[in-house]
């Protein structure tokens, strides 16, 4: 069986393809339109898929779309808006009614300020908008001949989790700013089961509560989350904590927040101002009691759900679960035996979600289920052959040597101290680079944040990111039982032990973590070896690797593109596949 899932409903649309539970392909629009967080709908991505796979579209038997039917998709969209508005400003319907009839809502998306009358063209904005992405994605898929399907939010999310988990039984949790309905969503699932264990609802809401210290520090709320996280270490959380302890706390297996929080985000965006609440605080102290109040009340809640369960494995997907400091402190609660985050947290996983809970629900039809595997890599985007690759670097006079044994030259420049841009196999499904499409350098530099986030024109409070060979990651790492699969895909911190410090200071946290991605033979031989020859030349098996991208721009997807970007970078060398070219 085929199917394709595709998202268009949120932000990071996105498209999957399975067959027979084997995905095919898997990447966000963004990678294609170079929109970052593109949340149009993605026919570049579908184009992209059919053409590397080689399918048509009447080869496809299902097309799983993340979300509910257009009508029920409208309703539960205006429901969202009518109960954050009651819960903000009263309970009086008649009064809400009445008021809401004259007043204009105000919200900011991408940078721009957008004021739109709730029932005026809000609402039928959306419906017209959501309409229209479903018939471009129809007329793309023009012979079709199987069955369109519609995979709620939350499932989409929780099946991309569990299903890639490779546990047949385990503790689904899905943390988000929101799903149209719920914002936390807590399942037991075994065998292809979901069973709900509690919710809560919007507009209480964990992935809001963040939005609002990444808002009022003057950072894009959908985009810049990841920079409050860093920001965070550099601050003393006590400093603010009661004032934003106020603003959330956990209720048993719910959370509740303040309505305050939705007043400061619209005051905000009206003024540009740190609202007067947080008066003489400074923007790192904001920002660690943020992130601190995140976690104690998100691991009270998660406490008290393993108390009511046996599972002690827990799945963690959702917007919220970027927060690898977050997920750091959930796997070192007591009783948790394995922690897994789904590479693709976003609302990017979205179409794969989509398309394994449809998948799992054919199979249920027969009384079979759809067994959870886990992924041997993430490299399910494009790419392109070495003939593709040579053109165009020949078509822009391009000098370039080529290396049989490419890995090694990349070991021994690396070595040297010098900054290499490799491109090469497939594009990595999720936000994190994974070595195909990477810039690496050496992690003995501690001034490397600073001067290559400034040559790559990045504003980034995290430090770049280390991969280290899986056979080491003991050397370098405290207490990672338990948790070193999810950590092929960099969603995690850990604590550094003294040896990572002393070697590696470029790509350890001030806070004396950092977010690895461990390499292995089996899950990127290529990238793997590069590592391996770089430890034998220096004894470290550990390089600092950070996305190949310019500022506010998505990974690099073609041969054309990672080009560019190199001469804009003003990098050493670009590892093209087996070419290398060196910068003039």
């Amino acid at each position: 069986m085929i199917v394709l899932g595709v998202n268009f409903e949120t932000h990071d649309s996105s498209v999957a393809l399975i067959k027979d539970n084997e995905i095919l392909f898997a990447a966000a629009e963004e990678r294609f339109s170079r929109i970052k967080m593109d949340d149009s709908a993605p026919i570049l991505a579908i184009q992209e898929c059919l053409k590397q796979t080689g399918l048509k579209p009447d080869d496809i038997n299902i097309v799983a779309i993340s979300g509910f039917p257009p009508m029920r998709n409208w309703w539960v969209y205006a429901k969202s808006f009518i109960v954050r508005k009651t819960f903000c400003k009263g309970k009086d319907f008649k009064i809400f009614v009445r008021r809401i009839k004259g007043e204009k809502l105000v919200f900011k998306r991408g940078g721009a300020l957008i004021v739109n009358s709730l029932f005026c063209t809000g609402v039928p904005q959306f419906l017209f908008l959501y309409l229209t992405k479903r018939i471009r994605v129809g007329h793309l898929l023009k012979g079709f001949k199987g069955k369109f399907v519609y995979t709620p939010h939350h499932y989409g999310h929780a099946a991309s989790a569990c299903f890639t988990s490779g546990f047949s039984d385990a503790l689904s949790i899905v943390i988000e700013g929101y799903d149209w309905e719920n914002s936390i969503v807590i399942d037991e699932f075994e065998n292809g089961n979901f069973k709900q264990l509690t919710k809560t609802s919007w507009p209480h809401s964990p992935g809001m509560f963040y939005e609002l210290a990444t808002t009022i520090l003057g950072f894009d709320y959908l985009k810049h989350a990841g920079k409050i996280t860093g920001l965070a270490a550099f601050g003393d959380p006590n400093v603010a904590y009661d004032k934003v302890a106020a603003l959330i706390w956990s209720n048993g297996v719910t959370l509740e927040v303040n309505p305050l929080i939705y007043g400061f985000i619209q005051d905000y965006y009206l003024s540009n101002q740190i609202p007067g609440y947080f008066a003489n605080c400074l923007k790192e102290d904001i920002a660690a009691a943020f992130q601190k109040r995140l976690e104690d009340v998100l691991i009270d809640l998660l406490k008290n759900a393993l108390k009511i369960t046996n599972k002690r494995k827990i799945v963690l997907s959702g917007g919220v679960a970027a927060n690898v400091l977050l997920n750091q402190k959930i796997h070192e609660i007591e009783g948790v035996e394995e922690i897994y985050i789904h590479p693709a947290m976003s609302d990017a996983g979205q179409a794969l979600g989509a398309a394994q809970y449809a998948y799992n629900q054919e199979l249920k039809k027969q009384g079979k289920y759809l067994p959870s595997k886990c992924l041997k890599n993430v490299y399910f985007g494009s790419g392109y052959s070495d003939e593709e690759i040579k053109y165009c670097l020949d078509k822009q006079n391009i000098k370039y040597c080529y290396y049989d044994d490419i890995e090694r030259k990349i070991a021994r420049l690396l070595a040297d101290k010098k900054i290499v841009a490799r491109y090469n196999g497939r594009m990595e499904y999720g936000p994190r680079a994974l070595g195909n499409r990477s810039i690496l350098f050496h992690a003995g530099d501690k001034t490397a944040n600073d001067w290559l986030n400034s040559r790559l024109k990045r504003t980034e409070f995290m430090p770049f990111a280390p991969s280290v060979l899986m056979e080491d990651r003991f050397e370098y790492f405290l207490n990672i039982q338990g948790a070193e699969y999810t950590a092929e895909f960099m969603t995690i911190t850990f604590n550094c032990t003294n040896k990572m410090k002393q070697e590696c200071p470029a790509v350890v946290h001030i806070d004396g973590t950092a977010r690895p991605n461990f390499v292995s033979k089996e899950n990127n031989p290529s990238y793997y070896r590069i590592i391996k020859e770089y430890k034998n030349i220096t004894g470290i098996g550990v390089i600092l690797n950070t996305s190949f991208n310019m500022h506010e721009e998505p990974i690099v997807c073609t041969p054309e593109e990672a080009i560019r970007a190199f001469k804009q970078s003003g990098l050493d060398y670009l590892a093209i596949s087996r070419y290398l070219v060196q910068a003039q």
